[in-house]
């Protein structure tokens, strides 16, 4: 089974997104024979109550629980997000945490981000760390966002080791430099939203382990049949690119067979 572990329901802000809801998104993973996704709200990073934005996602009339895992997307340094992590996984049904601090304006370094990978953790769930929303490249001039350093990140996982870590829109090199970090946490693996092509798919593979790469399309704001390409044209062996189209993120993000 195909595992997309990075996409998206709901309107971008600075362009015309088509597909954008929940059948929509539906519509894509069929496109690629995608039967699970982890999904979270594109409203996510530009809300302040982030509880909303979730709330708005798991009220789309074509939701599939069948078929959707929801990614609790937080911030926080927002009053009370204690209590909405809480409802987030419990009530939910959130199988992760996103960080996208970038965004939301905020360290890694901080105690409250430290706090909430320690929270979700002791929830059971996995930390997304959201590095970039989109290619820095094609901003909007009055909103350009920096991509999290890794550094940040690096300091994230030294402080909470006891996590399991997806590093999400990350490109080869900085996914690379992390790889100690990778080794010293429960679980940690990249996917690869930001568009690497076959020969680094190649690459991952045999220098670093297929365990550590993810099949994740980046949808509805990217065309998923660009990324599992990719996949499908590296040389690499068969039981290597079912662990990246699925088995990784099935284990990464503790959902069984």
């Amino acid at each position: 089974m195909i595992v997309d572990a990075n996409t998206w329901i709901g309107h971008w802000p600075f362009r015309r997104v088509r597909l954008a809801d929940a059948a929509g998104l539906g519509r894509l993973l069929d496109r690629t024979g995608t039967g699970l996704a982890l999904v979270s709200p594109l409203s996510g990073p530009f809300y302040r109550d982030c509880l909303t934005a979730m709330e708005e996602m798991l009220e789309d009339g074509g939701w599939d629980a069948t078929r959707f895992r929801p990614v609790a997307v937080l911030n926080p340094h927002f009053p009370g997000w204690q209590e909405d992590l809480r409802t987030m996984a419990t009530s939910m049904g959130c199988v992760a945490l996103r960080l996208i601090p970038n965004y939301h304006d905020y360290s890694l370094y901080s105690d409250e981000a430290v706090a909430a990978a320690q929270a979700a953790t002791d929830l059971g769930l996995a930390v997304v760390v959201t590095a970039r929303m989109h290619d820095e490249r094609s901003h909007h001039p009055r909103m350009y966002v920096p991509p999290v350093p890794m550094e940040d990140v690096r300091f994230l996982m030294r402080m909470v080791p006891q996590a399991r870590y997806l590093l999400s829109q990350v490109t080869f090199p900085e996914a690379s430099s992390l790889l100690s970090e990778m080794d010293l946490v429960a679980d940690a693996g990249w996917e690869m939203s930001y568009k690497p092509p076959a020969f680094v798919v190649e690459r991952v593979v045999s220098e670093i382990g297929r365990e550590r790469l993810l099949y994740g399309s980046g949808a509805v704001l990217q065309y998923p049949e660009s990324l599992l390409l990719p996949v499908q044209q590296a040389p690499i062996d068969e039981p290597s690119r079912q662990a990246i189209l699925g088995g990784n993120a099935l284990r990464l993000f503790g959902l069984g067979d």
